[in-house]
């Protein structure tokens, strides 16, 4: 699981390479949308309140961070 720190060092202008050493592969790889990252963690619980859902999206163009969508709680 990502954490917090690990997050906010991804910085817009590194490479896809740069991301992957601090955050690793991306959980899901998107064939035909290859400058797109995601990391996604769901948790289901016994009951409902441990539910979780969390999920960083990496949007590359040239092989460069250009936008991160952050959903990942700051609490964790």
């Amino acid at each position: 699981m990502l954490e917090r720190e690990d997050i906010n060092r991804v910085r817009p202008g590194m490479s896809q390479a740069q991301v992957e050493q601090i955050l690793g592969r991306p959980v899901l790889e998107h064939p035909f949308a290859e400058e797109r990252w995601d990391y996604i963690y769901r948790y289901s619980g016994a009951d409902r309140e441990d539910e979780a859902n969390k999920r960083l999206t990496i949007f590359f163009e040239q092989g460069q961070v250009a936008e991160i969508e952050d959903h990942w709680p700051e609490d964790d």
